[in-house]
């Protein structure tokens, strides 16, 4: 085969690739619907307990740093823990464009994140550790 050939191939596989890629999510996706049913939106996501900013500042991102107002369903979907239910808890909602069905209108952003992770407590693990939920307690407490 000469290059042309195999830029030709390459390029079909690649194609190929990214249909065999779309199923597999589409598969994803349609196991966690099933799996938690209505809960299987951002309100009830643990990711959903830290906000961010993409990079040119158009959209929201959550703590698995996808965008909130782009992905209709996410296949790193995670229902809360106590750790990001403590924190969606501990806000009140404020009247913006929040639903009503939510585990809580409470939110970190990714420099909080960011700071608990630098102090070993982990938010998103399925079962954060008691010292981690004392971190969170520390945090909590001085944002108000």
């Amino acid at each position: 085969m000469d290059k042309q050939e195999l830029l030709n191939k390459k390029s079909e596989l690649e194609k190929e690739l990214g249909q065999v890629n779309k199923e597999l999510w589409d598969y994803d996706v349609k196991q966690l619907a099933e799996q938690y049913k209505d809960k299987f939106t951002c309100e009830f996501c643990r990711y959903n307990a830290v906000y961010g900013f993409s990079g040119d500042g158009w959209h929201n991102m959550c703590g698995a740093d996808n965008c909130t107002c782009c992905h209709g369903y996410c296949d790193k979907y995670k229902p809360d823990n106590a750790a990001t239910l403590k924190i969606k808890q501990s806000g009140k909602q404020d009247g913006l464009l929040r639903p009503k069905n939510t585990n809580g209108y409470g939110q970190i952003d990714k420099d909080d994140k960011d700071a608990l992770e630098e102090l070993g407590a982990r938010i998103f693990v399925d079962e954060p550790t008691e010292y981690t939920m004392k971190m969170l307690d520390l945090l909590l407490e001085n944002r108000k």
